[in-house]
């Protein structure tokens, strides 16, 4: 009799390891799916931030070239303003002379 106990008391707590082994590996599976899936959301959404860091990259680039342009075209702006303000002055001079020229 006491063969028979110790053999069903290993039969069953054989039995309980298998079904709790059973739903830890079920557990773990679920678990380690919705590990997979936040995973794959989170590479997507890096793949996102890395897309608008390289658009905004662009546009800083761009916005920098615009600057450039700016810049030269500010200072085309003033030499041309300085020269035409020595062409109005010597305008003015030979205005002068005219008029002191009998």
């Amino acid at each position: 009799m006491n063969k028979k106990l110790t053999i069903g008391l290993v039969t069953g707590l054989l039995i309980s390891n298998v079904a709790t082994g059973y739903a830890f590996t079920k557990t773990y599976s679920e678990k380690n799916n919705i590990i997979k899936e936040q995973d794959s959301e989170i590479n997507k959404l890096i793949d996102a931030i890395i897309e608008k860091n390289v658009s905004l990259d662009d546009f800083k680039n761009e916005l920098n070239t615009y600057k450039i342009e700016n810049k030269e075209l500010s200072n085309t702006i003033q030499e041309q303003q300085s020269e035409i303000n020595t062409l109005k002055k010597n305008l003015s001079k030979m205005k002068k002379r005219e008029k002191e020229s009998p």
